[in-house]
C-alpha cells in the first residue's frame, strides 16, 4: 500500500541536497520499480529518487501514455520559455506558475544501463525539467512566479 509518508515533504533536508551520480545504472532496477509504484500510487507524472530519500540521480516519469526512467540525466534546454502550472508530490496542496523551456533534450541511462536520449516539448519537457531539478535540490517553488503560489484541493493538483 502506497502512503503519503513514502514521499518526503517540504522541510525534509534531503529535498534541498544534490543527489549523487550512479556508478552502475544497471543496479537501479529495484529502485526504479519502487519509484514507479510510488509514482503510480500517488497518480504523479514524475518522481525523483531524492523525494523518497534516495540520494541518487534517478527519476521516473509518465506523460500522455509514455513513461521512462532516466539515470544520471544531462539536460539541454532550448526554445522559448513558457509558463505553466506545476504542483509536486513533495509539496501537497499547492500549485504555482513556473516558467520552463518549451523544448528539452535529456540524455542518460535507463534502469538496465542502456543509453537513453529523449527530445521533448510541452508537458513532457516540463516534467523532465521539474524532476531533474529535484536531483539538484531545487523545488518548483524556487522557480514559481511571485504571487502565483496558491493552495488547491488535492484532487485538482498536477502532481509532477
Amino acid at each position: 500500500m502506497i502512503k503519503q509518508s513514502d514521499v518526503l515533504i517540504l522541510g525534509a533536508p534531503r529535498l534541498k541536497q544534490r543527489a549523487h551520480e550512479v556508478e552502475d545504472p544497471a543496479s537501479c532496477v529495484g529502485l526504479v520499480t519502487r519509484m514507479r509504484e510510488i509514482m503510480y500510487g500517488h497518480e504523479g507524472l514524475g518522481l525523483a529518487a531524492p523525494q523518497i530519500g534516495e540520494m541518487s540521480r534517478v527519476f521516473v516519469w509518465r506523460v500522455e501514455g509514455r513513461e521512462g526512467a532516466i539515470i544520471n540525466p544531462v539536460l539541454t534546454l532550448s526554445g522559448e520559455t513558457v509558463t505553466g502550472t506545476e504542483g509536486c508530490l513533495s509539496i501537497p496542496g499547492m500549485i504555482g506558475e513556473v516558467p520552463r523551456c518549451e523544448t528539452v533534450t535529456v540524455e542518460g541511462y535507463d534502469e538496465y544501463g542502456q543509453p537513453v536520449r529523449i527530445t521533448a516539448s510541452g508537458m513532457l519537457a516540463r516534467v523532465l525539467q521539474h524532476e531533474n531539478d529535484h536531483l539538484d535540490g531545487v523545488l518548483f517553488i524556487d522557480h514559481v512566479l511571485p504571487g502565483t503560489l496558491q493552495p488547491v484541493p488535492m484532487n485538482q493538483i498536477p502532481n509532477i
